[in-house]
């Protein structure tokens, strides 16, 4: 699970498999107040790679499930 501790901003939380997006979990909010939970993001495919972006950026940029964003190699 991905948790936002201390964030104070909404993000997207892409999870990809591989270079492929497997799930989108889309505008996560921060901590409504200091002291509170965090929101988690628990991802339901397999996947072992993860993007953290600004919220609604996933949807600008038309990623979606299934989509390659990039090679597994293009990262080393």
């Amino acid at each position: 699970a991905f948790w936002m501790k201390g964030m104070r901003f909404p993000l997207d939380i892409v999870f990809l498999r591989d270079g492929v997006v497997t799930q989108i979990a889309p505008r996560l909010p921060p901590p409504p107040r200091v002291g509170e939970a965090p929101v988690t993001a628990v991802p339901t495919e397999l996947m072992n790679e993860v993007l953290e972006v600004g919220a609604g950026e996933a949807s600008a940029r038309g990623w979606a499930v299934g989509m390659r964003l990039f090679q597994p190699d293009s990262l080393h």
